[in-house]
């Protein structure tokens, strides 16, 4: 019986095939007949979209964007406070190739709790030096790097630098070099730093530095000869001449730049998105704005001033550091350069997890805004924060005229209310401020709505 049994089920598999066949026949005749109209009546406009508000770009820390994006700072970790203290940076000899490798011996979740120990070299070693160990640059850097040179025996011992995904170096091009260094009396040599290839073929080299016990900043031109193509196969290198030990932080090398900014970006990811002509940059955008706990996320006022005061951001929600190098006044710079209006989306104590801070504890997140506009916009002779702007290099306003209240929050139980606070304090003390709202409008007032469907 099984054999006529088997026989039936085939012949029903053939036909129920057949009729799919058929079916998918009938769907594609049917699709290939059938037309479709739009019509659009230019008569009858819908919303009100902004004249100036269209053609913008939105810039978060977000997979290398800035730091090692489109920022031109050519250092990966340049103060050694990444989550490993020791990523990018290796030891090596003058002509050898890239040195002995850094590894992790021990692994916690808070960068404060990471050892590091060298690997294969005789000749000296490098270790991630805490407040706890050594005397740091300032309080708001929290680790430097400790180079122990044991033996000189075939030339300078150097600590290199190969960047994010390696260096390009460009032949008879000027490299501004500046780094903070300090030595224990058992050095009694001389610094000297380099851009070479990976495999120790030197295309630009200073004069000498002589550092002393005291944290000292250097600062150099390096301009380089001798390259024949275009390449990503290079690093930069701090020698040191004798045996000792040596500190060093917040280690820098800037090409040239877009528009010659001293902190400024990349010339050619600017000149291509200048060709863009955005009208509006919103920033600092993303998980930026909402961070992995309510107070941990952008902090405009660590984002200012002199690079080695900016601490920068280790809760960053995509697990590398967020330096902050590239901060709010250079965003603000940016803006200028390209004629665009800046949007500063704030913080409104959101955490990334939807937890947020109490409706009575709102006021410091408020002020923060104020203080931002003050900032912005202030007297650069008679306001608090008008002359920190000027003593930061740029006397004259920005002019901001947009604030957003929150990153893509719209959804978010408790933002309506929260909403409420800012665009009441704000209004009252700027009613000329355009306050943007990420939600549908409802009962609540704004002057836009940028709306997050997702």
């Amino acid at each position: 019986m099984a054999k006529p049994k088997s026989s039936f089920l085939n012949r029903l598999l053939t036909v129920l095939a057949l009729i799919i066949v058929w079916c998918i026949g009938v769907i594609r005749v049917q699709a290939q007949d059938t037309s479709s109209t739009l019509t659009i009546d230019l008569s009858k406009p819908g919303h009100a979209i902004s004249p100036i508000l269209y053609n913008g770009e939105l810039f978060e820390e977000i997979g290398r964007g800035i730091d090692g994006g489109f920022y031109a700072q050519l250092i990966n970790n340049y103060s050694f406070e990444d989550n490993n203290p020791l990523d990018g940076w290796s030891l090596v000899n003058p002509g050898s190739a890239r040195g002995a490798k850094i590894h992790r011996t021990e692994t916690s979740k808070y960068y404060s709790d990471f050892k590091f120990n060298p690997q294969g070299s005789s000749r000296g070693a490098l270790y991630a030096q805490t407040s706890g160990e050594t005397g740091q640059l300032n309080s708001n850097q929290f680790h430097c790097l400790k180079l122990d040179i044991t033996s000189v025996s075939s030339g300078s011992v150097g600590v290199a630098n190969a960047g994010y995904w390696g260096i390009r170096l460009d032949s008879n091009t000027t490299y501004k070099v500046s780094f903070f260094a300090r030595k224990d009396a058992n050095f009694n040599g001389t610094i000297t730093v380099k851009l070479e290839s990976n495999d120790g073929q030197v295309y630009a080299s200073s004069d000498i530095f002589t550092p002393t016990t005291s944290w000292q900043k250097f600062t150099c031109d390096l301009v380089t000869y001798g390259i024949s193509a275009i390449e990503g196969n290079n690093r930069f290198v701090i020698y040191g001449s004798t045996t000792g030990s040596l500190y060093f932080d917040v280690v820098r090398v800037m090409p040239p730049t877009y528009k010659d900014r001293p902190n400024g970006m990349r010339l050619d990811i600017a000149n291509l998105q200048a060709a863009l002509n955005p009208k509006l940059i919103r920033f600092p955008g993303g998980c930026d704005v909402e961070h992995t706990s309510v107070d941990s996320g952008w902090n405009w006022k660590n984002a200012i001033g002199p690079i080695e005061q900016r601490p920068g951001v280790y809760e960053q929600r995509w697990g590398y550091h967020n330096s902050q190098q590239f901060g709010l006044d250079d965003m603000l710079q940016m803006c200028e350069d390209w004629g665009a209006e800046p949007i500063y989306c704030t913080s409104m104590s959101f955490a990334e997890g939807f937890g947020a801070a109490p409706m009575d504890k709102m006021q410091p997140f408020i002020q923060d805004v104020l203080d931002l506009i003050e900032y912005a916009n202030g007297d650069a002779q008679t306001n608090k924060w008008g002359k920190l702007r000027a003593a930061n290099g740029h006397p004259a306003p920005y002019n901001l005229k947009y604030i957003e209240v929150g990153n893509e929050n719209g959804r978010q139980k408790g933002y309506m209310e929260r909403y409420a606070l800012f665009y009441n304090a704000i209004k009252k003390a700027y009613p000329d401020m355009n306050l943007i709202i990420n939600s549908i409008l409802g009962d609540q007032k704004a002057d836009i709505i940028d709306e997050h469907f997702y």
